[in-house]
């Protein structure tokens, strides 16, 4: 999967979801001492841009830590109800957004 964008002209691109998760979060040392997060202001906004546009399928195939290293995972996705999965499989998160502003 391609998990790329352009920004103000510069291309920002993710080698992988774990990384991409990294960089869209807002900034933290661990993620920082781990590697992972965001080195600019500009990349982490990217990063929240692509990670918007991810199918959640795409996130459930590649949690962030591997099922069999992570009981945090493995009770994460244990829980899922697979009939409302299927519903929102191909889901993206920006699809998650209302689709109109309130007017005030």
């Amino acid at each position: 999967m391609l998990l790329r964008t352009k920004l103000h002209g510069k291309t920002f691109e993710f080698p992988d979801i774990r990384l991409l998760m990294g960089k869209a979060n807002e900034e933290k040392s661990g993620d920082r001492l781990a590697g992972v997060g965001a080195e600019t202001a500009a990349e982490r906004v990217a990063a929240k841009l692509v990670l918007a546009e991810v199918p959640m399928w795409v996130l459930r195939e590649n949690p962030a830590v591997p099922y069999d290293q992570d009981e945090i995972t493995r009770v994460i996705q244990d829980a899922v109800d697979e009939s409302v999965y299927h519903e929102i499989k191909d889901m993206t998160a920006s699809g998650f957004w209302p689709t109109q502003r309130l007017r005030t």
